[in-house]
Parts: structure tokens; sequence; C-alpha cells
């Protein structure tokens, strides 16, 4: 369960040049890379296309101003070639959905201690021990 950086109140922007499918970089409208967080010490997932039929998530590993180095085919998604102009967005993807259920799940008595394994799973510390 790899932590991830969110940013509330990210408005959405738009690539200010297109993208290749090969394409590691996504680069924003001039100023508005500041808005995303700087995937300093976690990376954090977005959008290109949200709701069109060129939908893609990618996961920002590292934002430098405007551009953003990416990890493509995130959450399942198909890397497909985007046009300048596209909507990019923050986004909550499907991991963190699938870790805070599994996470919920693990507690079974009401006042149980969550924690991470060093296997990167969840566990609880049982109430009374």
């Amino acid at each position: 369960m790899p932590r991830k950086e969110y940013l509330g109140g990210v408005e959405a922007t738009n690539l200010a040049s297109g993208m290749l499918i090969g394409a590691v970089s996504a680069v924003v409208a001039a100023g508005t890379g500041a808005n995303f967080p700087t995937a300093a010490s976690f990376a954090f997932p977005i959008v290109v296309g949200r709701g069109t039929v060129n939908e893609e998530i990618m996961l920002c590993t590292a934002r430098s101003t405007d551009v953003m180095t990416v990890t493509r085919s995130h959450d399942s998604t198909t890397p497909i070639a985007h046009d300048a102009g596209e909507t990019v967005e923050a986004c909550i993807d499907a991991k963190i959905i699938d870790d805070l259920s599994v996470l919920l799940w693990t507690l079974t008595t009401a006042g149980d201690i969550p924690y991470a394994t060093a296997a990167g799973t969840w566990a609880r510390l049982a109430i009374g021990t």
C-alpha cells in the first residue's frame, strides 16, 4: 500500500502540448502545475480526458513547475495519444479505495487499532492486547 500525495482544491487544467503513446512527461498549461502536489515524497494520480473516450489515469512520480513525469497505464487504463488542450485533473485511484476497503474489513471489533505490516498489508491490534 504505497502512500500517495493528495491536495484538496486542485483545479483542473489542460495539456499545454500533446502526448504521444510512449511519452513519460505531461506538460500542463503555464503556471498551473504549482496547483498539483510536488511528488517530492509520494506519487499522485492524475486523469487526462476524464469522461471521454481518451480517459487515461497516470501516476505522477515527479513534478517540476508545469512538467509532470508520469507512469502510464495506471489503474489498468490504456496509454493513448492525447491532444493539447485535453483536461488534466487530480484524482483518487482504485488502489486507494481498495486499500481503505481492506482496512475497514480488517477491523473486526470496536477499538481495534490498525497498523501497516512490513509487507505493506493491513493488520489489527485487537482491543485489550
